[in-house]
């Protein structure tokens, strides 16, 4: 079963294989997920965020909708499918990961913690012209 100890402190990580999307633009990132977690008017405390790396995992950036607000999970008992475009800067890259990150106080919380599956990502292949000044087909 899908649970965490509400009083324990945890800052649990997993990172995807590295995904070669060198010739793709358009990319979006698609998974299944539960994450109930805690939250009051004063914050949120136990909850799931989402990173992705462009060198390989070297360095991180955590993802944002298109308002630029940090997604953060929770609230989710129950299997969501969730989907976004991902950023232009993802485009092309060879050395593309995600790092899934669940995070917990030691206070009262929900279960279940942050529970990921089905992860996809998909584009399009840029394409070539075959005759100079011609459209791709």
């Amino acid at each position: 079963a899908m649970a965490y100890t509400v009083t324990t402190t945890r800052d649990a990580r997993v990172t995807t294989p590295t995904l070669n999307a060198a010739g793709m633009r358009n990319l979006s990132l698609s998974f299944s997920y539960v994450c109930n977690g805690e939250e009051d008017a004063d914050g949120i405390y136990d909850f799931g965020v989402v990173y992705y790396s462009i060198n390989g995992g070297t360095t991180y950036d955590i993802l944002r909708d298109g308002t630029n607000n940090i997604l953060i999970f929770i609230g989710i008992s129950t299997l969501t499918n969730f989907s976004i475009v991902l950023p232009p800067s993802v485009n092309g890259t060879a050395n593309l990961k995600f790092l899934f990150r669940w995070l917990n106080d030691n206070s009262i919380g929900n279960n279940p913690p942050f529970a990921i599956d089905n992860v996809v990502v998909t584009g399009n292949f840029i394409s070539v012209e075959a005759q100079a000044n011609q459209p791709s087909t």
